[in-house]
């Protein structure tokens, strides 16, 4: 596709990857271009894009026509929680993914459980905007048990619903994060509000903005390779102290 694609979201595409089969119907919400519809195409039986921007979709459609994908379909609208109309307003014109949902009627927003698709995979990007959309897949969740795998970022407390009432819904299935840089594994963590804790501490100690990670989250039949708890709270908590650390220690100098 247009653009170029950086290490980060080429390790992304391949966890994603990792989770589909040529029997998968799988769901692209926030497709932008088609970063990860087109190799999801190449591997999965179906894929449903989803993307409001205009500005993304003309670009989404050129790039599945030019690489000749007949299983995509295209589906012009944002998702949420319920049915509605939202804006969106552009934060930096130099990255097309960084909209962010406003109040108006610019854009048809659909829930997941009403396009009636029983997805058995479902990835999302939509800057903050995943809890309501994970609430708008509630029927879904429950009676087809997608895996599902999305960003987190301190935007998601900002939209809601509040965590609990995600952990609630999500009871049936178990939470796990990517070791990057050398470990390149999966460890599993008890809940979204401890991987925020952990891994976004600026955001859920002190309400600041901070920076975004993915997260498996897996039906407990779902078979993944991880690190248990323990082994994983070590490995982040460490990880955590190293940066409080090099964040303090230049001022006490």
């Amino acid at each position: 596709p247009a653009g170029a694609i950086n290490y980060e979201t080429q390790d992304e595409i391949i966890d994603v990857l990792g989770l589909v089969t040529k029997q998968s119907v799988v769901a692209d919400v926030g497709a932008n271009i088609g970063t990860f519809t087109l190799p999801l195409a190449k591997a999965a039986k179906e894929v449903h894009a989803f993307e409001p921007i205009e500005r993304n979709l003309e670009l989404l459609r050129k790039n599945i026509e030019n690489n000749a994908l007949h299983n995509v379909v295209v589906h012009p609208v944002a998702v949420g929680q319920k049915s509605s109309r939202i804006s969106f307003t552009m934060e930096n014109p130099d990255n097309a993914g960084t909209y962010r949902a406003e109040k108006g009627d610019s854009v048809e927003v659909v829930s997941l459980d009403s396009t009636g698709i029983p997805f058995d995979v479902i990835k999302m990007d939509i800057q903050g905007m995943e809890g309501q959309a994970l609430m708008g897949a509630t029927q879904l969740i429950q009676k087809h048990h997608p895996i599902l795998f999305f960003e987190l970022s301190g935007r998601i407390c900002d939209y809601g619903p509040p965590l609990s009432v995600l952990h609630s819904l999500l009871r049936d299935y178990r939470y796990y994060l990517k070791y990057r840089a050398k470990l390149n594994r999966y460890g599993r963590i008890h809940s979204l509000r401890v991987a925020i804790a952990l891994m976004l501490p600026d955001v859920y100690f002190l309400g600041r903005e901070g920076f975004h990670f993915d997260i498996l989250v897996a039906p407990k039949e779902h078979h993944v390779d991880a690190d248990g708890y323990v082994q994983t709270f070590f490995v982040l908590f460490l990880r955590l102290f190293v940066k409080v650390f090099h964040a303090v220690w230049p001022s006490q100098k």
